[in-house]
């Protein structure tokens, strides 16, 4: 006999025990405060100590990039963090340095622009448009891209190029 035939299903058993429950789970806790949100609007993340504003780190990301400095750059991201790019995986901030002096080096000058965020928790969903010039010749990249902070630096960073010939 399972849990519903005892008195019929849905009888009023059923309906007298769903009466009875305590109702703790909906009511605010006392030792709780009213208000659960950081200072920028954004639910705290357990993963990450209460600082949770993905996108001061994601703005603060694209300035050092659209400026072509490395070391700021480099500095957005967490000792440990993780990035990738298509079948590139980089971790950490001597990968990361090195990945991005040779991507500044190269004879093409890229320029992201933020389009659209949606910020859930400790990550950021951007569409970006990443701008390159090449010898005179300017071309535009749709981007989507998954930025994940903790304490104001990047964790994680997972970037998607549309690389599809415009129709």
């Amino acid at each position: 006999m399972d849990r519903w035939s005892r008195r019929g299903r849905g009888g009023r058993a059923v309906a007298a025990a769903r009466r009875r429950r305590p109702r703790h789970h909906v009511r605010r806790r006392r030792d709780r405060p009213a208000s659960r949100m950081s200072p920028g609007g954004h639910e705290p993340h357990p993963e990450t100590g209460g600082d949770t504003d993905p996108l001061s780190a994601v703005h603060a990301h694209l300035e050092a990039f659209n400026a072509g400095d490395v070391e700021r750059v480099v500095a957005t991201f967490r000792e440990d963090a993780l990035f990738v790019a298509g079948d590139q995986v980089v971790v950490g901030h001597r990968a990361l340095r090195a990945m991005f002096a040779d991507a500044f080096a190269a004879p093409v000058e890229a320029q992201l622009t933020l389009n659209h965020v949606v910020v859930s928790g400790a990550t950021a969903a951007c569409e970006l448009t990443e701008t390159l010039e090449v010898e005179g010749s300017t071309h535009s990249l749709d981007v989507a891209a998954f930025y994940t902070a903790q304490r104001g630096q990047l964790v994680r960073v997972k970037v998607y190029r549309d690389l599809s010939d415009p129709q």
